[in-house]
């Protein structure tokens, strides 16, 4: 909803809801609609309805991202504001993305890859990612999935995932220390991430 349109609160049917909202402030928006079209705007939405089930599927991710305490500077989500704004503000009209093009160089990939190996215990961000390569966030996005194939945070989350399980198999470390480890901030979260990648808790898996 633009700045200033008042949403009565009533349901559909009149029934009881639950209602999820992202509070935006228009310097927040501004910035990042800079940032994918590549050159600054006045932003302005149209008061549109925008039914598409993908983004509301990926809307309701990044809430629930947003819920477990992650942080709004983590790299799952980062990269999902980028990749909804992206989507939201490009459907709505309000902006052009800009059009991305190439793939990282050796050199880049090669400093992105070395620096998660050697800090996988560690929080990492888009920005330190994209600075590794010299590039503003949202060209480093469209870049690293064209080269890998999937977006940072999944290839991060791959790659922790696998180096737990290598720590699964050679010790008997706990599990909580493990997660730490490969740079789980908790053990629920962990174990969650792990099952739905293996199928298995991380200990079933250890047996």
């Amino acid at each position: 909803m633009p700045p200033g349109e008042i949403h009565d609160g009533v349901s559909e049917g009149g029934g009881a809801y639950t209602l999820k909202t992202f509070r935006l402030s228009q310097a927040l928006v501004a910035s990042l609609a800079e940032e994918i079209s590549g050159h600054p705007k006045e932003l302005e939405l149209a008061g549109v309805l925008l039914e598409d089930p993908g983004l509301e599927g990926n809307l309701r991710g990044l809430h629930e991202a947003m819920q477990q305490c992650v942080g709004p500077g983590s790299l799952a989500v980062q990269t999902q504001w980028f990749t909804l704004l992206e989507q939201l503000l490009s459907q709505s009209r309000a902006i052009k993305p800009e059009t991305i093009t190439g793939t990282l160089s050796p050199l880049q990939w090669s400093r992105v890859r070395d620096y998660c190996f050697s800090h996988i215990d560690q929080r990492i961000t888009l920005d330190d990612l994209a600075g590794l390569c010299g590039l503003g966030r949202f060209p480093f996005l469209k870049q690293f999935k064209r080269t890998v194939g999937m977006t940072p945070h999944a290839w991060l989350l791959r790659l922790r995932l696998e180096r737990a399980c290598g720590l699964l198999s050679r010790s008997a470390q706990p599990i909580v220390e493990v997660a730490h480890a490969v740079g789980f901030y908790d053990q629920s979260h962990f174990n969650r991430a792990f099952r739905q990648a293996f199928g298995v808790a991380p200990s079933r898996y250890r047996t």
